[in-house]
């Protein structure tokens, strides 16, 4: 799209048919990426010619990136990551990319994580001065539905945000995660007996705890 009034087709090349994650596309240090059910990963520069990335991991799920944060004198305080669930010799750990195209392998997943379905969201703190990523409700590895939340600032060790015990909402997959109003705004979702859900949550605390929007 240029005049945002039209589209036209456009043919991609280097993607292979039918094994692409669309709903895991990603944009990391203007490029894009997209892992594919065998867990190879691709990437683009311009979302219509891909290139398979040279890699060691097995890619099972991308679960978002955050921006680098540079401090007062421009120096590097945060490096931006691709993060990412890889899969060695059938054992799950988090991973995360760097702007070199380099894996940095951190912990092993957590049974109760979500490798499916989760909404995914980055954002930028006042306290800490850092960028962080936060991925809610979900699948995990088992196929069991979670309404928790996790969070990272270096996409290879995660924090469960949510008390183990939390119900601020019901367990789902597929919603939509944003910042609204200087919160996280979740929406929707597919439930336990595959319902669509209309329901809106606000976060006032990072994903912490949850409220049901009138």
């Amino acid at each position: 799209v240029s005049d945002e009034k039209s589209g036209r087709d456009l043919s991609l090349e280097g993607l292979p048919a039918g094994e692409v994650r669309l709903s895991q596309m990603t944009e990391y240090e203007d490029a894009l990426y997209v892992p594919t059910t065998k867990g190879a990963l691709y990437r683009s520069v311009n979302g219509q010619d891909w290139m398979l990335v040279d890699q060691e991991r097995s890619v099972k799920t991308l679960l978002g990136s955050i921006n680098a944060v540079y401090n007062d004198e421009n120096s590097l305080k945060q490096p931006s990551f691709l993060a990412a669930i890889v899969e060695d010799n059938g054992a799950l750990s988090f991973a995360g990319l760097n702007k070199d195209i380099k894996w940095e392998i951190g912990d092993a997943v957590s049974d109760e994580f979500p490798v499916s379905g989760f909404g995914s969201l980055s954002s930028y703190s006042t306290g800490s001065k850092q960028n962080s990523l936060t991925v809610v409700a979900g699948k995990d590895k088992n196929g069991r539905l979670l309404n928790s939340t996790w969070g990272t600032m270096n996409g290879k060790q995660w924090v469960l945000l949510t008390d183990i015990e939390s119900d601020y909402f019901d367990k789902r997959e597929g919603v939509m995660l944003s910042t609204y109003d200087d919160k996280f705004c979740m929406v929707g979702g597919i439930d336990g007996s595959n319902k669509a859900l209309k329901d809106i949550y606000f976060s006032i605390d990072g994903g912490v705890s949850w409220t049901l929007s009138d």
